[in-house]
């Protein structure tokens, strides 16, 4: 199943790379769930995990704001995040001025970094990215 899940984001990828590079290699993220809580009930939202070489890979530059930089990787780091455009759009609402706030998941604390642009969808369902030294 997993082979198949690769597979299947590699398509994808190819689909949704603004420079049309297929390249960003499986084993530089992992998607995983979070808590989102705006005023309401807390949302599930899909976090993809990832390493130097996935931003790198992908070549494609944030809207807004900056990727990671190079200490954000590192265990014990302050916590980043760079948002989707529809996560940014359509939770916060498309409002440039959330760049450098705090936003909460899992109740932790992380600030907005970048903005990724509309056209990037790696994977296709990732709300945020926040910075991984390694992928397990």
């Amino acid at each position: 199943m997993t082979g198949v899940v690769a597979v299947l984001c590699c398509l994808a990828m190819a689909a949704c790379n603004q420079s049309g590079d297929t390249g960003v290699p499986a084993t530089s993220y992992r998607v995983d769930n979070m808590q989102f809580k705006p005023e309401g009930p807390p949302q599930t939202i899909h976090d993809v995990s990832v390493t130097p070489e996935f931003f790198e890979a992908a070549n494609t530059r944030p809207l807004l704001g900056r990727l990671f930089l190079a200490e954000e990787y590192l265990t014990n780091r302050q916590q980043e995040v760079i948002l989707s455009y529809p996560f940014w759009k359509l939770r916060l609402g498309g409002d440039p001025r959330w760049l450098g706030s705090p936003l909460t998941l899992d109740g932790q604390s992380y600030t907005i970094v970048g903005v990724m642009p509309q056209t990037f969808a790696i994977p296709p369902d990732a709300d945020v990215w926040t910075p991984a030294s390694k992928i397990n």
